[in-house]
């Protein structure tokens, strides 16, 4: 997924006023992150069914510069029942 300056400098950015030793001023520029996942829905009748999700993101090189981020991938796991009425 593609991100613009704006958004990476929004959530990734340092403002002068914010910057601190250990926290020094960024300005984000765009950039793009790459995602891999896999989805599965297990159905065992017409009203009850599990769903899960794993996915791997690469951020991108400006959010990976970011004083803000000590990681280059994010791991998400999501797992969850549904019933249907």
């Amino acid at each position: 997924s593609r991100l613009s300056d704006d958004l990476v400098d929004y959530y990734y950015g340092v403002r002068q006023s914010e910057a601190i030793l250990n926290r020094p001023f960024y300005l984000g520029e765009s950039t793009t992150n790459v995602t891999l996942g896999i989805n599965s829905n297990w159905q065992w009748d017409r009203q009850n069914r599990f769903v899960a999700n794993l996915s791997v993101t690469a951020l991108g090189s400006e959010i990976e510069d970011s004083p803000l981020i000590d990681a280059s991938t994010n791991v998400q796991f999501i797992l969850g029942y549904l019933y249907v009425f």
